[in-house]
């Protein structure tokens, strides 16, 4: 049993969780939800240790008496680098000794390596972490929690950098683990199929107030009963507004007359006018009754996942041939990837290109941008950092692609489409999330409209509640896009031609 009670979490002035209580037992598999910055890495680093949270003021209280917790981070710490595989099963931190009993817990490893389909000659040949891949990094953490046999397991974006397959081994996992699984994704598929509650947290109100639901039940069951009540709060908003613009009109009319009749009444009736002033008296306090009513009317509910972006409309011909690409081979370093890679496009189209860890997909986009760069291109990776680095703040970046006051504008009307509040709107870049660094990118996107769109692993950093709008925004999109996800919704909704990168080449399927 983990119990939350009452937790309070603020970074500076900033109120991330305010009075947050629920409980879970074993067989619970939590979801957290929400946007980028709203606090779901804070509040797990709180449940595995909120003694050590130091960065964030908390109360509150996290009880989980004597279960055992392991927990995934988002990003392997740096310092376990230039450790070896077999030091860092066996260390909990990076600066202790080993313990060589702790050896005997490695006697049956090679079954939880096959168990997450992770190759155990990284542990054979006890290769260096910093030499495995972004998804073998992950793996080899899942191996190590597996190896700690925990009671509770708390996941931080453990679907990054994994491809299908190992989506599939993450998915069984969290489905078959006995005890309790607190885990954030942005991965709808792995949510949808894992997940039986869900703590959804939310900065509304321009990100002035937190408030957070939770439920125990599916995904899906949670997205329905949230839409049905945002329908009924803005029907019973209508109604009342509707109401409160009738009721105003009526006051207006009884107003104006009482105004008319104040201003042609004779001197010689003192007493019609003592009555006119009383009735007017009356009619501005109706007002004021008015005014406390609007102050008490229900709101329109402003999702904060809900954004508002929109391509320039494109026309080009079916029969323009917009790529035509081919490379002998892809080559990492001196390993060859993947030969006789061909890609021919014509018109405007939406290629997705899937494939295994380690094939090739981000060399291939690299390439493709060397081809295009030069043609109307915009080139979304998948580390915003290389390029959002060069730039001081959010109104420098902006600068460097709209050249005159009207883009200027439009750009910061979209930013507020995309809930960047005025205090992120003129931030330091550093200072923003994942999330809000992939939103400027889609900014970029939006206001250059090119003819070329390159996306690395598009939805990695979005939230699923924005992604489903990020693929709508994206479908819509009549230019030529050519993204690499291993994201099954976003291959589903938005390629309409995909393809596996293989050792042979791209093959269609």
């Amino acid at each position: 049993m983990l119990r939350v009670n009452n937790l309070n979490v603020k970074i500076g002035d900033r109120v991330l969780i305010n009075n947050l209580s629920f409980s879970l037992k074993n067989g619970d598999k939590l979801a957290i939800i929400g946007e980028e910055g709203d606090g779901k890495s804070t509040l797990l680093k709180c449940i595995f240790n909120i003694k050590d949270l130091t960065y964030a003021q908390i109360s509150g209280t996290v009880n989980y008496e004597n279960a055992k917790l392991s927990f995934l981070e988002q990003f392997l710490p740096s310092s376990w680098e230039n450790v070896s595989v077999e030091e860092y099963l066996l260390k909990d931190d990076v600066k202790d000794n080993i313990d060589y009993f702790n050896f005997e817990k490695l006697t049956n490893i090679t079954p939880l390596f096959a168990k997450v389909k992770l190759n155990n000659k990284i542990y054979i040949d006890n290769q260096l972490v910093k030499t495995l891949s972004g998804g073998e990094k992950i793996k080899l953490q899942l191996v190590k929690i597996l190896l700690n046999k925990p009671d509770i397991i708390l996941l931080d974006e453990p679907s990054n950098d994994l491809d299908e397959e190992s989506l599939l081994v993450l998915e069984k996992l969290i489905s078959e683990f006995n005890g309790i699984v607190i885990f954030i994704s942005h991965d709808e598929t792995l949510i949808e199929n894992c997940a039986n509650c869900v703590l959804h947290l939310e900065q509304v109100k321009r990100k002035s107030e937190n408030i957070w639901h939770f439920e125990k039940m599916k995904y899906a069951d949670y997205l329905l009963k949230r839409k049905q009540q945002i329908d009924r709060q803005e029907s019973i908003a209508l109604k009342q507004q509707e109401e409160i613009k009738i009721r105003e009109e009526k006051w207006q009319k009884i107003y104006q007359q009482v105004h008319n009749d104040l201003n042609s009444i004779s001197r010689q009736d003192p007493q019609g006018g003592r009555l006119l002033k009383k009735k007017m008296k009356s009619v501005k306090a109706q007002e004021r009754r008015f005014e406390k009513i609007k102050e008490n009317v229900t709101e329109f509910l402003a999702p904060e996942e809900a954004i508002t972006l929109k391509f320039k409309n494109k026309d080009i011909p079916n029969n323009k041939c917009m790529l035509d690409f081919y490379a002998d081979k892809l080559v990492a370093g001196d390993k060859v990837l993947a030969n006789n890679v061909s890609l021919r496009i014509f018109g405007a189209d939406r290629v997705v290109v899937t494939g295994k860890n380690g094939t090739g997909k981000t060399t291939l986009l690299n390439s493709l941008y060397e081809t295009l760069k030069n043609q109307n291109t915009v080139y979304m990776t998948q580390n915003y950092d290389e390029i959002l680095n060069k730039f001081d703040s959010v109104d420098e970046y902006i600068k460097s692609f709209c050249f005159d006051k009207e883009d200027i504008t439009r750009a910061k009307t979209y930013l507020g489409g995309l809930k960047f509040t005025s205090e992120e709107m003129n931030a330091k870049i550093s200072n923003l999330s994942g999330g809000q660094k992939g939103k400027l990118f889609l900014l970029k996107l939006v206001i250059l409209s090119p003819d070329y769109l390159l996306l690395d692993e598009p939805t990695r950093n979005f939230s699923p509640l924005t992604n489903p709008v990020l693929r709508k925004v994206l479908k819509e999109y009549n230019g030529v896009l050519i993204a690499v996800s291993h994201d099954k919704k976003f291959i589903d909704e938005v390629g309409k031609t995909v393809y596996a990168l293989t050792k042979n080449g791209l093959v269609k399927t």
